[in-house]
């Protein structure tokens, strides 16, 4: 029933006034969430004989689609939210979209990093390699 709620009130957020662009983006999104949402309770609906396995193969197909369809508005889509680069301290999606440098840089920063053989490795598995087995 919550699932429902959730679903009914995205779908009534299309009834109201905003440009066709946007209506077509949040129609596509409702979808997602409601099939990925049948997707993951699909032993629910097979149990029950609700949705016949044929039928939760299509709805597998819709999903895949729409996240292709979706995929070139994803960072329009998270930027809306917007949320600060500095708060997400992610590599990704940042507004000046250098990822690469980036990651690298915080790769070189991570804790595992600041040696170059990390402890475990003298411990563990060299003893391990050097063993005759």
């Amino acid at each position: 029933h919550g699932e429902y709620l959730i679903v009914r009130g995205f779908a009534d957020i299309l009834n109201k006034p905003m440009s066709s662009s946007l209506k077509i983006v949040l129609h596509k999104e409702v979808l997602l969430y409601a099939l990925w949402r049948i997707e993951e309770c699909s032993g629910d609906f097979l149990e029950t004989n609700t949705l016949i396995p044929s039928t939760l193969q299509d709805i597998h197909s819709l999903v895949s689609e729409l996240l292709t369809e979706l995929r070139p508005e994803a960072v329009r889509l998270v930027d809306s939210f917007a949320h600060h680069d500095l708060i997400l301290r992610s590599t990704l999606g940042c507004y000046d979209g250098d990822v690469y440098r980036r990651l690298f840089e915080w790769a070189k920063k991570a804790p595992l990093n600041k040696q170059e053989v990390t402890d475990g490795y003298h411990k563990y598995l060299r003893p391990l390699l050097k063993a005759k087995l």
